[in-house]
């Protein structure tokens, strides 16, 4: 998928070689992902107050 960027910042410090869409890269990614999700999760509001108008 070309939708994002993942560079092996010790091997490739100039951002040469995108590794999205390396099927060897597919764990590392796919962990990275569920950090950032369970992080938006922790960061939602959990006000009772509306935020948009039906």
């Amino acid at each position: 998928s070309d939708l994002g960027e993942l560079f092996n910042l010790g091997e490739d410090p100039d951002e040469l070689d995108n590794r999205w869409a390396d099927p060897a890269a597919t764990s590392q990614k796919m962990a990275m992902m569920h950090l950032l999700i369970d992080r938006q999760i922790a960061l939602r509001s959990k006000s009772l107050v509306p935020t948009h108008q039906a």
